[in-house]
């Protein structure tokens, strides 16, 4: 196992990236590959990439299940950028494809979260203990 770069890996045909909730992969593109020249199919469980009609990525099955209506990609400059959202959140992937070179996930660095991140529900329990502990301090409590 190797050391996570930005929690993911660098590999011959592409590099990759995770956060807890999506992972991102980075393909170097030929300089006479145009937009019209990419096609890349995702499926629950593989990604498919072709230049030119000829296949790029072989190695397709993907190590864990995608949220393929939350898939999107595009060309970046020289590159084709793929951005999957994780179907479990908070599920630290070893590899993207299986097979792969894996990272050693006991040293992925999870980004500390903001908590415009967090779902409605704990926004709401966090504002009710703000308020509790406000309202404590105002009775006298907590007064050092």
């Amino acid at each position: 196992m190797t050391t996570p770069i930005n929690n993911g890996g660098i590999l011959d045909k592409y590099s990759w990236t995770q956060t807890a909730y999506d992972l991102t992969i980075t393909v170097p593109l030929p300089d006479d590959i145009n937009r019209k020249d990419i096609e890349v199919d995702v499926t629950n469980k593989e990604v498919y990439v072709f230049f030119k009609s000829e296949s790029y990525l072989t190695n397709s099955i993907l190590s864990f299940d995608v949220k393929v209506e939350k898939t999107y990609w595009y060309k970046d400059g020289n590159k084709l950028i793929i951005e999957i959202e994780k179907y479990k959140k908070h599920e630290w992937w070893k590899s993207v494809f299986v097979g792969d070179d894996e990272i050693d996930t006991s040293k992925v660095v999870p980004p500390t979260e903001s908590i415009g991140d967090l779902d409605s529900e704990t926004i709401a329990t966090i504002d009710k203990m703000i308020y509790d502990q406000k309202k404590k301090e105002e009775a006298g409590f907590y007064k050092h």
